[in-house]
């Protein structure tokens, strides 16, 4: 039996997730070494890392229209951005991962005319593509790792199984995006290409390039973390991971939960963007007629 918690238990319970996760942050870094790392960070390339998060967004864009466009192919890019930037910014509102999610579905409900079922379908088949693309980039990654301790037969096995799934996973979400597959494929890589260039900007950043594709590996690990909706907004879980994560790939702790940090206010400062929309179309994006 599923069990249902009303929202304020599930509030409580994501508040107190969180502040574990930060006392054992608080507790697991040397807060001196931390807040210097950040310090001498290097602006420049900070800002190739916000340019590139911000490409990997207009790009996670892109793929979420070519699935609207399925049913209402006469919705527009400007239109389709605006609501997905809308989304970005009430997941920092809202607590919770989904909530972006959920604003998007209404949105798409009231203007466009989709049914919640088809809305389900959409943003399942969005999210799994791009999860696939996360996962295949982490088993690239995984085998140049020296020393990883996953045995490459099974990293190999698991990156035949992200190339195959494509071909089934749409087919039982819905047949109707089973077309567009390989765009949605193509866009997923593009994507987490894109979000993989701005972390290596992060790695470059506080001087730990020594340790790059480790550091990457960590990164892919990380954003599957923050996949899970089990603190407010994923806010610790990607520094969470970066501290257990370090000293099993040869890094320093500090250094590698700065990167983890820097790329959560990069992403948070991005998202914010939306509240200018937010403010400035007071319906939410509708079909251009």
């Amino acid at each position: 039996m599923r069990l249902h918690l009303p929202p304020p238990i599930k509030l409580l319970i994501k508040l107190a997730v969180s502040a574990c996760i930060l006392i054992l942050l608080v507790r697991g870094i040397a807060w001196n070494e931390f807040l210097k790392t950040l310090r001498s960070a290097h602006p420049l390339w900070l800002t190739w890392a916000a340019g590139w998060f911000a490409l990997s967004k207009y790009l996670s864009a892109s793929r979420f229209l070519t699935l609207v466009r399925i049913d209402v192919p006469q919705f527009g890019f400007r239109e389709n951005l605006i609501l997905y930037w809308k989304g970005m910014y009430y997941n920092l509102l809202l607590p919770g991962g989904i909530s972006g999610d959920a604003y998007k579905m209404k949105a798409l409900r009231e203007q466009a005319g989709m049914t919640v079922p088809l809305l389900i379908r959409l943003v399942l088949a969005d999210r799994i593509s791009g999860v696939i693309a996360l996962v295949q980039w982490a088993a690239l990654l995984l085998l140049l790792i020296p020393g990883a301790g996953i045995p490459a037969p099974y990293v190999w096995m698991l990156l035949l199984f992200t190339l195959l799934m494509p071909l089934f996973f749409l087919y039982f979400v819905r047949r109707a995006y089973q077309p567009c597959r390989l765009r949605l494929a193509a866009y997923s890589l593009a994507v987490q290409s894109a979000q993989l260039a701005a972390a290596a900007g992060l790695v470059f950043a506080v001087g730990q390039e020594q340790h790059l594709v480790a550091y990457l590996a960590l990164f892919l690990g990380s954003s599957l973390a923050t996949l899970i909706p089990f603190t407010i907004g994923g806010a610790g879980a990607r520094e969470l991971v970066f501290m257990y994560g370090a000293p099993w790939v040869g890094g320093q702790v500090e250094p590698a939960v700065a990167i983890g940090f820097l790329f959560y206010l990069i992403s948070t400062g991005i998202s914010l963007l939306g509240i200018f929309l937010v403010f400035h179309h007071n319906r939410p994006p509708h079909a251009n007629n």
